[in-house]
């Protein structure tokens, strides 16, 4: 029977095909603030109309204490 498809396991299942906004999600689970940081910045600069990278961006620069860049996302 196959595994129940979670928020998690999608997650973790994106993340391990190197699909940056799931490598970025799970960074910020780990509280790796500044990793999401330089990594949504480095993929936006590509794809700046990604809004889970603009999401992801910006609550990381929330959790660094960044709140002004973060409301400009």
């Amino acid at each position: 029977m196959p595994m129940p498809l979670t928020e998690s396991t999608l997650r973790t299942t994106l993340a391990n095909q190197n699909y940056w906004p799931a490598v970025a999600a799970r960074m910020l689970a780990e509280k790796k603030f500044s990793v999401v940081v330089e990594l949504c910045k480095e993929h936006l600069a590509d794809s700046p109309d990604l809004l889970s990278g603009r999401i992801l961006y910006a609550r990381a620069l929330c959790e660094a204490g960044q709140m002004d860049l973060a409301i400009e996302q």
